[in-house]
């Protein structure tokens, strides 16, 4: 089935990435040259993963590569995660699963400013 990957801006510094479908081993690298190129700009970013029916273990890795990135760039993120990537979470390194929530007001409210 393969993966669709959108962002869009919903303040002019916080994107809203969504990712639809699955990520394994074959698009994981496209989700992380995706998600990185959104951080062009953005101080925040909101990676909604609801929609993802299958999350490999490589997508973790995807997830822990983002966080050090935005952490290196002083940025923030958060992620809405759906039944799949839960179910990963539980292997996933502390600071990642913390980024997690179950609805979007719950990103929207992690993210906000200050």
């Amino acid at each position: 089935m393969g993966a669709e990957f959108t962002a869009r801006r919903l303040e002019p510094d916080l994107v809203w990435v969504e990712v639809r479908g699955e990520i394994d081993i074959r698009n994981a690298r496209a989700l992380y040259s995706f998600t990185h190129r959104q951080l062009d700009g953005a101080r925040r970013v909101a990676l909604d993963l609801a929609a993802v029916e299958f999350f490999g273990a490589v997508g973790l890795a995807v997830l822990d590569d983002l966080d050090e990135r935005v952490r290196d760039l002083n940025a923030r993120w958060a992620f809405l995660s759906g039944r799949p990537v839960q179910r990963l979470l539980r292997v996933a390194d502390a600071a990642v699963a913390a980024r997690s929530y179950k609805t979007r007001e719950g990103v929207l409210a992690a993210l906000s400013l200050p």
